[in-house]
C-alpha cells in the first residue's frame, strides 16, 4: 500500500447553522462550501456528534434543520452524541432514517430491553475509500450516560471503552482493514486513556469538547476539531514504507471562505420561520454580558451571576449552584435590548429548577467536583 493516501474531514459538536458575529464566522453554508471544496481529493467525512441540540431552532423543529445539513456535507459515518438522545430515542431513529448514506456508532452501550447497541446504533462500520480498507468504531463514556437527559441510566448497560475498543480493534483486523479509527465524544482524558490501552487504533476524533485541540499519545493523533461549523480538521493518512503518517490540518471557517448558495438559502428560510416569535421583548441590559465557554466554564462571569441571582430571587435558597455547561451561547451579549432570542440562545435546554437541602460540607464537595 504504499504511497497510497487518504483525505479525512472531520467536525463535532453543531449546533448553530447560521453564521456567528464574530471570527471565524462558520456556519453550515460556509462548511458545506468548503467540503465541496476538497470534492476532488473525494474526502471521507466524519462527524463526532451532537447535532440535533441544543439550539435556538431545536427548541422549535428537535433538531430536524440538520437533515439537510448532513445530507448535503455527505457525512458517512458519526458516533452518537449525549444530546442527540435529548428528544428521545424515537426521535432520534426517525431523524436516523432521514440521513443519507450516514453510519450511526455506539459500540458500548446496549439497550437492556432489546439487547442490543442503544438507538440501533452500529458497532463497528468498514468503509472502502481509494482502495483503502478503513475500520471505524464509536466509544463514549460512562459520564456520558448520565448526561443522556431522557434515558433512565438502569435501562441502559455501559461497556468498559477500553475492553471494547480492544475487542473490536482485533475483529475488524480479522475483516482486513488497512487502518483504524476511534470516533468518541468523551472528554480528552478519556480520549488519552484510550490511547494508550488500545494499541490498534491508529486515530482517534473526537467530540464532547469543544475547543479544537490536538496530541499525540502513545503514537496517536487524538484530535477535536472545535464546535458550532466554525472550525474543521482536514486529515490526510499516507501510507510509507515504514508505517502509516497522519498529517492533520485545522481549517477556521471564517469570512474568506464563500457560503454555499443552496445551503445559505435552506438557513435563511428556517431563520424567517422562527423570527417573529424570537424577537419579544424581554427586558433591557446596560452592560455586555459574557458567554463566551473559555470565559464562563472556567471562571466568573456577569452573565452566571445574572442567572444564578434570578434562581435564588425565584427560589428563596441560601446558594444556588448551576452548571456551567447549561450555558450554550458562546458569545458575548452586547448591552441593550434582551429579547426571547437571547434567552433561548442563553439557555435552550428546558430544565427543572428544585430546590434541596444539604450540608455545607455537600456544596463544598459538589463545587469541588465541578472543578476537577
Amino acid at each position: 500500500m504504499s504511497g497510497q493516501s487518504l483525505t479525512i474531514i472531520h467536525f463535532n459538536d453543531v449546533y448553530n447553522i447560521e453564521p456567528q458575529k464574530d471570527e471565524p464566522k462558520g456556519g453550515a453554508a460556509r462548511m458545506a462550501s468548503y467540503i465541496k471544496s476538497c470534492q476532488e481529493l473525494n474526502p471521507v467525512v466524519l462527524h463526532g456528534k451532537d447535532i440535533l441540540n441544543p439550539s435556538l431552532m431545536s427548541i422549535f423543529m428537535k433538531g430536524d434543520q440538520m437533515i439537510p445539513i448532513v445530507n448535503s456535507l455527505n457525512v458517512q459515518c458519526a458516533v452518537f452524541g449525549n444530546h442527540d438522545f435529548d428528544f428521545g430515542v424515537d426521535h432520534l431513529q426517525e431523524f436516523m432514517s432521514k440521513t443519507k448514506g450516514c453510519a450511526w456508532l455506539l459500540s458500548n452501550v446496549i439497550d437492556n430491553l432489546s439487547e442490543k447497541p442503544l438507538a440501533n446504533g452500529k458497532t463497528q462500520h468498514i468503509i472502502n475509500a481509494h482502495g483503502i480498507k478503513i475500520g471505524l468504531i464509536g466509544l463514549v463514556e460512562h459520564e456520558w450516560i448520565d448526561t443522556l437527559a431522557t434515558l433512565d441510566p438502569e435501562d441502559v448497560t455501559f461497556e468498559d471503552y477500553i475492553e471494547r475498543g480492544n475487542e473490536l480493534t482485533r475483529s475488524l483486523k480479522e475483516q482486513g482493514v488497512d487502518v483504524i479509527i476511534a470516533l468518541t465524544h468523551m472528554r480528552t482524558p478519556n480520549d488519552r486513556r484510550l490511547a494508550e490501552n488500545v494499541d490498534d487504533i491508529d486515530l482517534i476524533l473526537g467530540g464532547h469538547d469543544h475547543d479544537y485541540s490536538l496530541e499525540v499519545v502513545n503514537g496517536k493523533n487524538i484530535v477535536k476539531s472545535g464546535t458550532d461549523f466554525r472550525n474543521l480538521s482536514k486529515i490526510t493518512l499516507t501510507f510509507t514504507s515504514s508505517g502509516l503518517k497522519v498529517g492533520v490540518e485545522r481549517v477556521d471557517l471564517d469570512s474568506s471562505i464563500p457560503e454555499d448558495p443552496q445551503i445559505q438559502k435552506i438557513v435563511a428560510h428556517l431563520n424567517e420561520e422562527i423570527s417573529e416569535k424570537m424577537d419579544e421583548h424581554l427586558g433591557f441590559t446596560h452592560v455586555d454580558m459574557d458567554g463566551r465557554f473559555k470565559i464562563i466554564r472556567k471562571m466568573e462571569t456577569n452573565l452566571g451571576n445574572f442567572v444564578t441571582d434570578i434562581m435564588l430571587e425565584i427560589s428563596k435558597a441560601d446558594c444556588a449552584l448551576l452548571n456551567s455547561g447549561t450555558f450554550r451561547s458562546d458569545r458575548i451579549h452586547p448591552k441593550g435590548q434582551f429579547k426571547l432570542r437571547d434567552l433561548l440562545t442563553i439557555l435552550p435546554l428546558v430544565d427543572n429548577l428544585i430546590v434541596i437541602e444539604c450540608t455545607g460540607a455537600e456544596v463544598v464537595e459538589a463545587l469541588e467536583n465541578g472543578v476537577k
